[in-house]
């Protein structure tokens, strides 16, 4: 058997396997933010095709920190029932699903008039808002903090099996995290202590709030804009505290993965990785460049734990399925028009008829 396929044990969850799927918009939200029916069937397509854990997309906390009009929301009671039909489909099919949550910071549309809010008035070129975001004060700050809280205690009403708190990617907690964004003067920048503060007590609130049992992940990016090499220190500093606050795994992204893919690299993030994986023994998933059982094999032999895969799901949502079967590795071309094909044709890959 793959060593993929393997089962895993995680602090406070077990899987069939070491397979994720790493959270992917899919663009058919319904834009009260609600889960659509297609989502259901996206999800439990998925949760049938051998995969161990499914990651949903990112939901928000606040709709203030809304990035897009079909992005799905947790951001009060009203969305639960709509995500526990979600959560029911998964496990009837066989998988466990978590739920990513996020502010999407600078990203986020601009509500009710209001520019979009961040650690610093620094522009962040996002396709949704190119305006000039106004600095949060540690008192809004607090209330952020309090709704990604309470959007946990809402994951867990709805039957999910865990959250992951979105500290990837330039989001909120991302632009907390990289010194590029951030440049705060108080308690919530300079060193890495303060930078990883929002992320921290958020995560530390909601294992306060839902005991130490309830699954805890953290998506970080894995590499920054500049001074890349410094902000290994801050990785290092991140998995150590997660592992202290009980953080169940860490999962690993960047911030060029398009880019990347689209030269046709593979483990594009893995040596980096790797690297903090050996230094700090808490659980790392791995996401970016995996396409076959071959690329998931030198990424477990180098000590990661898990292999998460995002857009060939979205080309084949059977992938992993295909594999066993012997087809050798996905078709995807990481040309990332998944990202512009749905709103423009209704399809999700350019393989798709």
């Amino acid at each position: 058997m793959n060593k993929a396929l393997e089962p895993v044990k995680l602090r406070n969850i077990e899987l069939k396997n070491r397979v994720v799927r790493s959270a992917t918009q899919d663009y058919f939200g319904n834009h009260d933010g609600t889960v659509s029916e297609e989502q259901i069937k996206i999800h439990e397509t998925l949760a049938a095709n051998n995969i161990g854990l499914i990651i949903t997309a990112h939901n928000y906390v606040t709709p203030a920190g809304k990035v897009s009009l079909d992005q799905n929301s947790i951001s009060a009671d009203l969305y639960i029932d709509g995500h526990k039909k979600q959560t029911e489909a998964v496990h009837k099919a066989g998988a466990k699903i978590i739920m990513q949550i996020s502010h999407a910071g600078a990203g986020a549309m601009e509500l009710d008039g209001n520019p979009p809010v961040a650690p610093s008035a620094v522009p962040i070129p996002f396709p949704a808002s190119d305006a000039t975001p106004k600095a949060l004060t540690a008192q809004e700050i607090e209330v952020i903090i309090q709704q990604f809280i309470d959007a946990a205690v809402r994951v867990k009403k709805a039957g999910y099996d865990g959250v992951q708190v979105h500290g990837a990617h330039q989001y909120l907690f991302s632009q907390f995290l990289n010194p590029v964004y951030n440049k705060r003067t108080d308690e919530y920048g300079g060193s890495v202590e303060n930078r990883f503060r929002i992320s921290e007590r958020a995560i530390a609130g909601i294992k306060k709030e839902l005991g130490e049992e309830f699954p805890v992940f953290l998506k970080v990016n894995s590499n920054i804009e500049e001074n890349d090499e410094a902000y290994y220190d801050d990785l290092i500093y991140v998995a150590q505290k997660c592992k202290d606050l009980g953080v169940e795994a860490i999962e690993y992204s960047g911030f060029n993965f398009t880019a990347l893919g689209r030269q046709g690299l593979r483990k594009y993030y893995l040596d980096r990785v790797a690297a903090v994986r050996k230094e700090v023994d808490i659980p790392a998933i791995l996401v970016g460049g995996i396409r076959s059982f071959k690329d998931m094999d030198e990424v477990l032999d180098r000590g990661i734990d898990m292999v998460s895969i995002c857009r060939p799901f979205i080309s084949e949502p059977d992938l992993i399925s295909k594999l066993i079967a012997g087809q050798e590795e996905s078709r995807c071309l990481s040309c990332s028009k998944c990202f512009v094909l749905p709103k423009r044709t209704g399809k999700r890959c350019v393989h798709h008829q």
